[in-house]
């Protein structure tokens, strides 16, 4: 694996030490409106769908409707971010976000809600993508890396805390208090950003505007043949961890019949699996070469998901269920960070553009796939286990092949020039 800082620019100097780590607390926090914002939700989906009187394929729409808004919106507020710098584009999408829950909060209809809830997700994936491009602004190298990491300890309260804060409200509101609260934590994050972001796009570094800078700005992210292949990996281990989160909370509450409370337990608890995942990964990119972590990583989500699938189909007791599942999860916290990481690497200059391109794919396929599978094949445990295993494989095969390849047309430029040289 090629070194994380092959990027020439140096990056922008960072904060203050108290205020940098006020800074990446935020920016984790930002990252986390994606799990935010379907998590805290996750316990109130069958009243939802009661209430609106629609179907589960109609209530899983929801939540993967505003993953599609995470992905689509990126493309609009991470290249915006790079012309005109991070904070302005930051404080609008997150105003956006407080608004669009107000809107879901007061949905008279399933098809209102699916709207509100994709132009949440639209105004959500500012702090999203920008976020990431703040993290590039500042660091890189291994340290890139290791921040990326270090953040799944902000990412994974909100999965802790969401079902578990979803399930709480619901003693005392109903589902449309839960978008209230969501809008609470939107207005908290623009006052936050308002005091604590700075700007850390430097004049050097904007994509000035204009159509030509602006389709060469896109072109080098898309030709760069290691930014397509780790985001192509990316996307595979985000379907899955995206499919799981559609389908557990109608799965677990309908087939193996528990509580909403015992529900935001549950999903509490394999939340607590992103943060040992990710903090372990931080320890030892330090160590070992991140492709070989990825591949081992992604080899054992392999017999992971097949124990999933193994669960469904013998209908094994929760705890043990739920057991594999958070193994699942571990994975997936080691394989997101460091192909985000290595993805976002080469890009100094167009880090937003990147982190756009690259969350979009994310978040976009990443939603589509559970929806196609629910509207074909329904929302089943054993329609789960088999999408993941089916989803692992082909993570594995794209790593391992396109890894491979790579790393061949690499050192052949490097005997080309070589060769060229003694010429």
């Amino acid at each position: 694996m090629p070194p994380l800082d092959s990027a020439q620019p140096k990056p922008a100097s960072t904060p203050a030490p108290k205020r940098r780590i006020a800074l990446l607390i935020l920016v984790g926090t930002m990252t986390a409106l994606g799990p935010l914002g379907t998590d805290t939700y996750l316990p109130a989906l069958p009243a939802v769908v009661d209430h609106l009187e629609a179907t589960d394929a109609h209530g899983q729409s929801t939540l993967a409707i505003y993953l599609l808004g995470l992905g689509l919106g990126q493309l609009i507020w991470g290249p915006l971010s790079d012309r005109v710098g991070r904070r302005a584009p930051l404080i609008i999408g997150l105003t956006a976000f407080t608004l669009a829950a107000v809107a879901c909060a007061f949905a008279p209809s399933m098809v209102v809600l699916i709207l509100a809830r994709l132009l949440m997700g639209i105004s959500g994936s500012a702090g999203v993508v920008i976020s990431r491009a703040i993290v590039r602004d500042l660091y890189e190298g291994p340290k890139l890396a290791q921040i990326f990491a270090r953040l799944t300890i902000v990412f994974a309260i909100a999965p802790i805390i969401g079902p578990l804060f979803g399930a709480f409200l619901l003693q005392f509101t109903d589902w449309r208090g839960t978008f209230i609260a969501l809008a609470g934590v939107g207005v908290a994050l623009v006052l936050a950003a308002l005091a604590i972001v700075p700007e850390t796009l430097t004049e050097d570094r904007k994509v000035v505007a204009g159509r030509a800078a602006q389709l060469e700005a896109w072109g080098s992210v898309i030709r760069h043949a290691r930014f397509r292949l780790y985001v192509a990996i990316l996307v595979l281990v985000c379907a899955g961890m995206y499919l799981y989160v559609t389908f557990a909370s109608l799965v677990l509450q309908g087939e193996w019949g528990i509580t909403e409370w015992q529900f935001g337990l549950i999903f509490g608890i394999n939340a607590i699996a992103v943060l040992t995942g990710g903090q372990f990964t931080a320890w030892l990119v330090k160590r070992v070469p991140g492709d070989r972590i990825l591949i081992v990583a992604l080899s054992a989500n392999i017999v992971i998901t097949g124990l999933v699938l193994w669960g469904a189909v013998g209908h094994w007791p929760i705890e043990w269920f739920d057991a594999v599942i958070w193994l699942f999860v571990f994975q997936v916290s080691i394989s997101q960070p460091l192909t985000i990481a290595l993805a976002l690497a080469p890009f100094a200059k167009g880090a937003g553009t990147a982190a756009a391109v690259q969350g979009a794919v994310q978040f976009t396929i990443g939603s589509v796939v559970p929806m196609i599978i629910a509207a074909i094949w329904g929302t089943s445990g054993i329609v789960m286990g088999v999408s993941l295993v089916a989803l692992g494989i082909a993570a594995l095969l794209v790593a391992v092949i396109g890894i491979r390849t790579l790393g061949r047309r690499e050192r052949e430029a490097i005997d080309d020039t070589a060769e060229g040289e003694e010429q």
